[in-house]
């Protein structure tokens, strides 16, 4: 399988010895903006590559227009959540040394990246913001973490090849906060980024088994299928095909056995917890330019999900370190 390939990330002096120091977040509706990295930009020529990034800050910046909170997750070595940082002007992009701590410039070192004007021009007009939180996650889900697999030595065999590193090596949560607790009073979620098909669909999938509402925004996210094109095209190709996968693990979880990204929902681990079709109505989409966040209809009204089941099932998108 391949690896959920990561940067080693250098330790952020400054974060404190313990959860005690960081606060869940007050807010019932946040956005997460999930491995906007630079080497997720790598698959787009410099067009594509403008539109999807011009779609994440048009949707960022209504987020916080509406004072929703905005959290960015990064991939990374470890789970661990870098809090808002304390004094200053709030709304002042977040410090050169925390955006390359929290890998938003981690690439593939064995190629010269591409788009890095365009994307250094993005994170300074739209990027992280000294109030809002980076969340660094280890594997496809962000509410995953290495404990979660203890007692399950298939789940975490797939665990491990996330990530390429054995599960008792893998790096615990650095200060004691999980997503899951910092998010514990947010019943709303907002989801944009890459990798569509896998980060972006698995951390919808897990807030959804939390009961969150889970809402993915289909024009501001990528994968390596990206079509490239901006509008209503871009939108409905990936609104069609994470509805497409979701039908195969909440419906048809046997049919992913052979899939080596998605193949743990078909033990019935995952589901056995909740009901999959709870789950599918807890998550929904958002198309159009609209500056409301108004939700749209379920993307599974009961334990079926609408439409053709052709989208092809890919190994994980990511390639940048």
């Amino acid at each position: 399988m391949q690896k959920h390939d990561t940067e080693p990330v250098s330790k952020y002096a400054g974060r404190g010895g313990g959860s005690s120091e960081i606060q869940p977040l007050q807010a019932e509706s946040a956005g997460l903006v999930v491995d906007v990295q630079l080497g997720g930009l790598q698959h787009l020529d410099e067009k594509g590559a403008k539109n999807y990034l011009d779609s994440v800050a048009k949707s960022v910046k209504n987020l916080r227009d509406s004072n929703t909170p905005v959290i960015w997750v990064t991939m990374s070595d470890r789970n661990e959540i870098y809090p808002p940082e304390k004094g200053g002007n709030g709304n002042a992009q977040r410090s050169a040394k925390h955006l390359e701590e929290t890998g938003f410039n981690a690439t593939d070192p064995n190629n010269p990246p591409k788009h890095q004007a365009l994307f250094d021009k993005f994170l300074k007009d739209h990027g992280p913001r000294r109030n809002e939180a980076v969340m660094c996650k280890q594997f496809f889900d962000l509410f995953t973490k290495p404990e979660d697999a203890k007692t399950d030595p298939a789940y975490a065999k797939h665990m491990e090849g996330q990530t390429g590193i054995p599960l008792d090596k893998q790096k615990k949560t650095g200060n004691g906060m999980t997503a899951d607790k910092y998010l514990e009073n947010v019943k709303d979620l907002k989801i944009m980024g890459g990798n569509a098909g896998v980060c972006v669909m698995e951390t919808a999938i897990g807030a959804a088994q939390r009961g969150k509402k889970a809402e993915i925004m289909a024009g501001a996210v990528t994968d390596r299928d990206d079509p490239q094109q901006g509008g209503q095209k871009r939108e409905g190709f990936f609104k069609q095909k994470i509805k497409n996968r979701l039908d195969k693990i909440l419906n048809r979880p046997g049919s992913l056995k052979n899939d080596p990204t998605h193949k743990h929902f078909s033990s019935g681990r995952i589901l056995a917890q909740n009901n999959a079709a709870a789950i599918g109505r807890n998550i929904s989409f958002k198309t159009g330019t609209s500056s409301r966040f108004a939700r749209t209809k379920p993307a599974v009204a009961s334990a079926a999900v609408s439409g053709k089941n052709g989208a092809s099932v890919r190994r994980p998108g990511h390639s940048f370190r």
